[in-house]
């Protein structure tokens, strides 16, 4: 039985409002401090919904407890172009969280921690006391039908400390900054006027965020959760002079493992995915006017695994990693990338690099000089482009991006294949290669058959007609 989780969205709205308005009242009803005045009650409605949907919007609740995460530092809460000022300390840690707990809805996991050398944000989870107040259709449906998350800035600058901690910089306005901004915009209003969404079971959405919980424990990043009202885009750039980076994020679909992107569906109907097939590779090769090899990620090299015969895409996605590591590195490195173990193939890291520095002699001065990141800038440019004309074409049709892919309903295929070959031979003058990947390659959907139809579907239309 395949279900959508947007399908028990509306009356789960209206019982999240009913234990929002609930716990507000508590919150107010038990603080020692004084009750919130008018303007103050709607920051603290703010802090308990975004406390509800962080601990709640899980699937298996007692049988497998998922943390969220608080920052509880105030100077994290100081207004700026990258924190919305509705979400203050004083509110929403001082007042929602510590009340909360109080009143034993919430517990704390594990005290948070910031020093030179380690940092995480304070665990906590929901109780009993406050999971019982919702069904389990309930809990499932509030991954869409919670609050979005608010996504005031949609240009983003991310550096690193002199610790290698990432954190976000203030920047100057330019005309650059203004044009990017009103695209990604634009691409975000035409996102909202559409549902995406996960078709799949019960059991396999558990699976899904037991995966997603347990890496970001592994990586210490975030809370893992899966978060389907995330919907809207932003870009990042790792410098304040808009050269590096400034791929776009935010999106739900971009965050899961990408072996489930086959369920997604676009207001309902089953999509693809198109992948610009080694994007850099042809890139740097259109630069010194020649094509790149058949497969770029071919290099000669016969691996073992240590779990018998490896699968050649298994392999192929391994040099790849190893060319966009050494494509992204200021200098040349020691050893391969944190997630490349080449050990169980057989391979040593100065192989790799000897036979990627072979196969690509034409570019090979390109490699530990950091051009990577020019390079996304490059395709960012693209996607941002390919998503804007696309929907202005076809009647504000959308394509969720995936940095070099873009996902999109089914009968938009051959749309999207030729907008994505247009763009690339704008600005290259030369064709690229565009891989499909279609519902039916996933084969656990063996005993479910596809809708064979490619018509365009009316809801779609009905949606452009209603925006213009």
């Amino acid at each position: 039985m395949y279900t959508y989780i947007y399908g028990m969205q509306k009356d789960t709205k209206n019982r999240f409002q009913i234990v929002v308005d609930q716990l507000v009242e508590e919150v107010q009803a038990s603080c020692k401090q004084r009750r919130l005045g008018e303007k103050d009650v709607s920051r603290l409605r703010a802090s308990v919904s975004k406390l509800i949907t962080d601990s709640v919007a899980i699937t298996k609740g007692r049988k497998q407890r998922r943390w969220a995460s608080i920052h509880k530092m105030a100077g994290h809460y100081t207004a700026s172009r990258y924190h919305n000022s509705d979400i203050t300390y004083r509110i929403h840690v001082g007042r929602a969280y510590e009340t909360l707990v109080e009143l034993q809805y919430l517990t704390e996991v594990k005290a948070g921690v910031y020093s030179e050398t380690n940092r995480f944000l304070t665990r906590y989870e929901a109780t009993d006391k406050l999971i019982d107040l919702f069904s389990d259709a309930e809990r499932v449906a509030l991954h869409q039908s919670a609050p979005m998350r608010d996504d005031a800035e949609l240009i983003r600058v991310q550096l690193r400390d002199e610790n290698n901690r990432k954190y976000l910089a203030d920047y100057d306005e330019n005309d650059d900054t203004i044009r990017m901004r009103e695209q990604v915009a634009f691409i975000n209003s035409v996102l909202a006027k559409n549902e995406f969404d996960l078709e799949m079971t019960r059991d396999e959405l558990e699976t899904l965020e037991d995966r997603m919980h347990q890496r970001s424990k592994e990586r210490n990043e975030g809370d893992g959760r899966l978060r389907l009202q995330d919907s809207s885009l932003y870009r990042v750039f790792n410098d304040t002079d808009f050269t590096n980076g400034g791929r776009f994020y935010g999106g739900w679909w971009q965050v899961i493992p990408s072996e489930y992107r086959t369920r997604i569906r676009i207001n309902e109907k089953r999509t693809v995915e198109l992948d610009f097939g080694t994007l850099h590779p042809t890139m740097l090769y259109s630069e010194v006017g020649l094509k790149p090899p058949e497969d770029s990620y071919q290099i000669g090299l016969f691996p073992r695994s240590s779990t018998g015969m490896a699968s050649l895409e298994a392999y192929r996605q391994l040099v790849k990693r190893c060319f966009n590591a050494m494509l992204n590195a200021k200098h040349p490195l020691k050893r391969p990338p944190r997630d490349v173990d080449l050990s169980a193939w057989g391979l040593k890291w100065d192989q790799i690099v000897e036979a990627i520095f072979e196969r690509h002699k034409p570019i090979a001065d390109q490699f530990f000089t950091g051009r990577g990141l020019l390079l996304q800038r490059e395709d960012s440019d693209i996607a941002g482009n390919v998503m804007e004309d696309f929907a202005r074409r076809m009647g504000l049709v959308p394509l969720l991006p995936v940095h070099d892919s873009f996902i999109c309903h089914h009968g938009y295929e051959n749309d999207v294949h030729i907008a994505m070959k247009r763009e690339f031979k704008k600005r290259y003058g030369t064709t690229v290669a565009v891989k499909v990947k279609r519902w039916e390659d996933d084969l656990t959907h063996l005993a479910y058959r596809p809708d064979e139809s490619s018509a365009f579907d009316e809801d779609i239309i009905e949606l452009a007609e209603a925006f213009k």
